[in-house]
């Protein structure tokens, strides 16, 4: 009898009699019907990785244990156990230990009586994980953002806990903005996932975007994004300037704040004669009344106090 188990601590005796131990045999091996358990990555030990391999015409012979090295990409065992072959069809399971060395495919040629093939297994870089995301500290580049004015920049949100893995490119959409993460590979610790940021936010105000990688959440708060300064009524061709003018352009024209009350002017004269601020009483500067086409509706006069490529529009009943 002979103890050949690949375990210290579990023998496995068999009798090496030829009176009584038939020499295995088989008509073949098919390693191109065989089954991978596991996955392997770049670097990192084998673990729970086997594949099984069929044959044909086995004679119930016993056989001892095998094991066999790979070839491409290197570091890796395919071990068999010591057994005895079905009468038959039957499958051999090979357990696959060791860390490999790269990424590629690493190919295992096994022989059983006399009857070889080869099975390959794919290798690749362990899928990415982190620990937590950092939304507090992302970045905005440009850090301006403008509604309705098209954007073009980056989102850079840092995380810790990288083991180094690789990602797939993944995107969303918010406020009218696309967020698109290339596909890439995560540090070791800490690090940044970039994100391209395209389109022409819809919405002004404070954003709050939902940020999600790899089971970690977190919301982005952004800069709040600047009101449009014009825009542009339904079947016309002219665009608006969405403050009045002398109010604070930093400000949503949307939100009633003093700021965006802007200025008073005398009908046909450019000069500023109030503002929210002007107390109670006569106002000076008032000058004699403008006659009516100071102001004209066709073009721009030297009494129009609207900046460059902007005119005062008067209305038929003499308003703006």
């Amino acid at each position: 009898m002979v103890n050949d188990s690949d375990d210290e601590t579990t023998p496995n005796w068999g009798s090496l009699c030829s009176s009584n131990a038939t020499a295995p045999d088989l008509a073949a091996l098919n390693c191109g019907s065989s089954v991978i358990s596991g996955a392997l990555y770049q670097g990192v030990p084998a673990s729970g990785v086997s594949v099984t391999v069929p044959y044909t015409g086995g004679n119930g012979g016993l056989y001892p244990v095998k094991n066999f090295s790979s070839t491409g990409v290197s570091g890796l065992i395919a071990s068999l156990p010591s057994g005895m072959l079905n009468i038959g069809n039957g499958t051999l399971v090979f357990t696959i230990t060791g860390t490999p060395s790269a990424t590629g495919t690493a190919s295992f040629t096994i022989t059983m009586a006399g009857k070889s093939c080869t099975f390959t297994l794919p290798v690749i870089i362990e899928p990415g994980t982190i620990s937590a995301l950092n939304c507090g500290s992302a970045v905005f580049n440009p850090s301006t953002l403008t509604q309705e004015v098209a954007y073009n920049g980056t989102l850079t949100v840092p995380y810790t806990g990288g083991n180094g893995g690789a990602y797939s490119q993944a995107s969303f959409t918010h406020n009218d903005l696309t967020f698109l993460l290339p596909a890439g590979t995560l540090a070791s610790g800490s690090g940044t996932l970039v994100y391209t940021v395209t389109g022409i936010p819809s919405v002004s105000g404070v954003m709050n975007i939902p940020i999600s990688f790899e089971g970690n959440s977190c919301n982005v708060i952004t800069p709040a994004v600047v009101a449009a300064a014009t825009f542009v009524l339904p079947g016309n061709s002219k665009a608006w300037m969405r403050h009045n003018l002398g109010a604070d352009t930093s400000l949503d024209p949307d939100v009633p704040v003093q700021g965006i009350h802007g200025n008073y002017y005398q009908w046909g004269r450019p000069n500023v004669v109030a503002d929210a601020s002007t107390p109670p009483g006569s106002i000076a500067g008032w000058s004699p009344a403008a006659p009516d086409n100071y102001w004209q509706d066709a073009t721009k006069t030297t009494n129009d106090p609207c900046p460059s490529g902007f005119r005062v529009q008067p209305l038929s009943n003499g308003r703006i």
